[in-house]
C-alpha cells in the first residue's frame, strides 16, 4: 500500500495534511481513533465497512465519490479489494467553520459529499480527475477549501477554542489545575455547548481524547515503557491509563502493542 503526504501551509490550524492511498491488494484494516476527520475522494471501488451502526442503517458512505468521515470515539473495521483515494484530514474547528456543521453532529458517522458541499461536487470530481498527479491534486485542493473559510466570522472564535483544549490539556499534563471558564470567558453550560459544537464533545472527553492519541503515537516510539507513556501524557496512575485507552481502543495498551504496524492507529483484522 503506498501513502503520500501533502502539508497545506494555507491551512494552518484547520488540515494537518491532505493524502493518497492506493492500494492494488486487498486489505484488511482496524482504524482507531484519531481526532481527526477526513474528507474523502473516492476514485475505486467502495469500502466494505463492519460497523453496525452502518449496517442496521443500510448505509456505506464510501459509496460516494465523497465524503466526510465523522469523528471516530471507537474503532472501525474496513476492508477492500483494491483502493485508490485522496483525503483532506480536518482538525475538529474545521468542521463547522468550513461546512457549517456542529462537530458533534458527526460523533461517529459520514455523510455524503452532496450534503457538505451542494452543487459543487460534480465540479470537484472535474477538476481534481482533470489534474495529472497528487501535488497538483492537493494544491488544488487546499486553494479551494481555503475558499470555504477566508473572511469567515468564525475564525477567530475557532482559534480561540483550540488555543483553549491545547490550554486544558497542557494543564492535565503538568498537573495544575483545570479552570475551563476562566480561560473561555464563558459560563460552564455555554462552554460546554461551544466544544460541543466545535469538538464535538464535552471539554473532559475532548482533553481525554487528546491524551489517548498522544499516548498512542508515543507508544510507536522505541524503549517507551508503558508507565512511562502513563506519566507522561498526564494520566494518573497505570489503571487510569488503561481504562482511557481501552474507552476509545477496544483493547489494552498491552494488546495494541502486540498487534501494531507502522502507521499509528492501523491495525489489521
Amino acid at each position: 500500500m503506498d501513502f503520500n503526504i501533502y502539508i497545506p501551509e494555507k491551512l494552518e490550524g484547520l488540515s494537518p495534511m491532505i493524502w493518497e492511498q492506493t492500494s492494488e491488494s486487498a486489505q484488511n484494516w482496524k482504524l482507531l481513533p484519531d481526532g481527526h476527520l477526513d474528507l474523502i475522494f473516492r476514485f475505486d471501488e467502495p469500502w466494505t465497512i463492519f460497523s453496525e451502526t452502518y449496517t442496521s442503517k443500510s448505509y456505506n458512505p464510501t459509496a460516494q465519490f465523497c465524503f466526510l468521515s465523522g469523528l471516530q470515539t471507537k474503532p472501525i473495521n474496513v476492508s477492500f479489494s483494491h483502493t485508490h483515494e485522496i483525503g483532506v484530514r480536518l482538525n475538529s474547528v474545521a468542521i463547522k467553520l468550513i461546512f457549517g456543521i456542529p462537530c458533534n453532529e458527526l460523533l461517529n458517522w459520514a455523510i455524503g459529499g452532496d450534503d457538505v458541499l451542494p452543487k459543487k461536487i460534480a465540479m470537484i470530481e472535474d477538476a481534481i480527475k482533470e489534474l495529472p498527479d497528487f501535488y497538483t491534486r492537493s494544491a488544488w485542493l487546499e486553494n479551494f477549501m481555503l475558499t470555504m473559510v477566508r473572511d469567515n466570522a468564525d475564525f477567530q472564535l475557532a482559534t480561540k477554542i483550540s488555543r483553549v483544549l491545547n490550554q486544558l490539556t497542557n494543564n492535565r499534563l503538568n498537573g495544575e489545575p483545570i479552570d475551563i471558564c476562566s480561560l473561555t470567558g464563558y459560563s460552564r453550560m455555554h462552554t460546554h455547548r461551544i466544544f460541543k459544537d466545535w469538538f464535538g464533545m464535552s471539554p473532559s472527553q475532548a482533553i481525554s481524547m487528546k491524551q489517548f492519541i498522544a499516548s498512542l503515537e508515543q507508544m510507536h516510539q522505541d524503549h517507551e515503557s508503558l508507565t512511562h507513556v502513563a506519566l507522561t501524557n498526564g494520566f494518573y496512575d497505570q489503571a487510569h491509563f488503561i481504562r482511557v485507552f481501552k474507552q476509545y481502543a477496544e483493547m489494552t495498551p498491552r494488546q495494541y502493542l502486540k498487534s501494531k504496524t507502522d502507521i499509528v492507529g492501523q491495525l489489521p483484522f
